[in-house]
C-alpha cells in the first residue's frame, strides 16, 4: 500500500482535507473538504507572505464561480463517476 502525505487544517473547530489545489490567473486556490462530511467544503485563495502560505477568503461570488469552475473542468472525469 502506497503512503500518502495529506494535509489536513483545523478551520473553525474542524479538520478539512486539502482535496487539489489550482491556479486561475496567477493566483492559487486550495479546495478543502471537511474530514468527517464530504459535502462541506471550502474553496480558499492561497496568499503567500514572507515565504509562508495562508488561506483567505474568496471576496466575490465572482471569482468564487469561476473557481469552481475551474476545478469541475480539472476533474471532468472524476465527476462522471459520481
Amino acid at each position: 500500500m502506497e503512503e500518502i502525505d495529506v494535509n489536513v487544517t483545523n478551520i473553525n473547530g474542524k479538520d478539512y482535507i486539502e482535496v487539489d489545489t489550482i491556479d486561475v490567473n496567477g493566483i492559487k486556490y486550495v479546495y478543502l473538504s471537511n474530514e468527517n462530511d464530504d459535502k462541506d467544503y471550502l474553496i480558499l485563495k492561497v496568499i503567500s507572505d514572507n515565504g509562508k502560505e495562508f488561506y483567505d477568503k474568496i471576496e466575490s461570488d465572482e471569482e468564487f464561480e469561476l473557481v469552481l469552475l475551474n476545478f469541475t473542468k480539472k476533474h471532468k472525469e472524476e465527476l462522471k463517476n459520481i
